[in-house]
């Protein structure tokens, strides 16, 4: 897989000392002016060890636009982590030291921060031959002692797997109450976001957080590496491996990010928070009703492949209006022609519709329908009809904020219904 590095990578080699024989896995950790950096990698340096030898790279990295004290200061980290290199050499866990890096201001971001710390890494495992594990953790997260392990076993268990999506429960230490209440917000819109499409069975539910995934080296390779995008890297990386059918689930909460405000990314989570705490009785979630239409719609497709061999009229399996002309705007007709023409089988076939349906298109929709059909609705309504659609004997109407955070995690990754 050299010609990967030869045609992707954006720079040589980085690390002149060669990996130990038994390296394991390599953790990136990408890394903009951020006080917590210390505490992060502390966390990660209390996991319990692998049989083999795992490797940290904080990334450190600022736009060449960036003032003098931004610069200054990941210099003087940078020095940090040198002494932590040395302090953990003869350690299973090791923190590497990379200089900083002064980035274009056009890329300068977590994409391309990944990206340099994920493309070291497959250098490394080629230097030895292993297709070894890369992780993506974030400079302001912690994580429990058992995070290294159990990607690890996780990979072991699902041979077929390629790249994971990690469990996660952002921290809420030593938060004030309006961005406690902000990061509680966000994440419930998250949980139930991905709740709704497990409910109506779609296959590609997902979440893609960028401090809580894992994806295998020859396999990262293979997909053309990461991208270099300020914000929904992750998004977009991770539903390749969806729609391959190769992304597995860590279902346990192992990945605590943080629940700060951040004006670095134009979406996520920072920018979420900042907008909830700003505007808190307007931030809104996806209507379960557009997505259901999205959702029901994918099913029925992949199961009329003999309808729609014999010319069966697909547009009476649309239920809704807004689906309808987003649909006849994206050309579903045409791609349905193609796949029905060039597809010799209905295994075929249905591989290939179901990634023209992907998550990308499917959040285009939710975009498109919200303008013209279903409204977003409020978080707390979203969860709490989740729920009942779960739970339909339980009474979720009378639990404070807190409690649904706390319940919804528990629900998440615990209750078969949407194991």
């Amino acid at each position: 897989m050299q010609s990967y590095l030869e045609k992707h990578a954006l720079y040589g080699r980085i690390l002149d000392k060669m990996p130990s024989c038994d390296l394991k896995m390599i953790v990136i950790c990408p890394s903009y002016y951020e006080l917590e950096l210390k505490t992060a990698l502390n966390s990660l340096l209390n996991c319990v060890p692998l049989n083999g030898i795992v490797e940290v790279f904080p990334i450190l990295n600022y736009s060449d636009t960036s003032d003098p004290e931004i610069i200054n200061f990941h210099h003087e980290q940078f020095e940090y982590i040198k002494k932590l290199e040395k302090a953990t050499s003869n350690q299973k866990i090791k923190v590497l030291a990379l200089p900083p890096f002064s980035l274009p201001e056009k890329f300068a971001g977590v994409g391309l921060a990944r990206k340099i710390g994920m493309d070291e890494a497959v250098r490394r495992f080629e230097d030895l031959g292993v297709n070894g594990i890369i992780v993506n953790y974030d400079a302001d997260c912690l994580c429990s002692p058992l995070y290294l392990q159990q990607i690890e076993k996780s990979f072991g268990m699902q041979a077929k797997m390629d790249a994971v999506s990690i469990g996660f429960k952002h921290h809420l230490h030593d938060l004030n109450p309006a961005l406690k209440l902000a990061i509680q917000t966000y994440e419930l819109h998250l949980r139930s976001y991905i709740g709704w499409q497990k409910y109506f069975k779609y296959p590609f539910a997902f979440q893609t957080l960028g401090s809580c995934f894992a994806v295998k080296s020859i396999a990262y390779q293979a997909q053309g590496g990461m991208n270099k995008r300020k914000a929904g890297e992750d998004f977009y990386f991770l539903h390749k491996f969806s729609v391959l059918e190769t992304l597995g689930e860590l279902n346990q909460p192992l990945v605590f990010p943080s629940g700060r405000i951040s004006t670095r990314v134009p979406f996520g989570t920072g920018k979420a928070v900042q907008e909830i705490i700003e505007l808190p009785d307007k931030y809104l979630s996806y209507n379960s009703k557009a997505i259901g239409c999205f959702c029901n719609f994918f099913n029925v497709i992949i199961s009329k492949y003999s309808d729609l061999k014999f010319a069966v009229p697909w547009k009476s399996w649309v239920l809704s209006d807004s689906l309808s002309a987003f649909l006849e705007q994206q050309n579903f007709e045409s791609e349905l022609h193609d796949c029905l023409k060039h597809c010799a089988s209905e295994a075929t076939f249905n591989k290939r519709i179901a990634r023209w349906l992907n998550p990308f298109r499917l959040m285009k929709y939710l975009h498109f329908a919200q303008d013209n059909e279903f409204e977003n609705i409020e978080v707390l309504e979203s969860v709490r009809n989740l729920l009942k659609a779960n739970l339909p004997n339980c009474d979720f109407e009378t639990l404070t904020m807190e409690e649904l955070f706390e319940y919804m995690n528990d629900f998440d990754y615990k209750c078969k219904v949407l194991a």
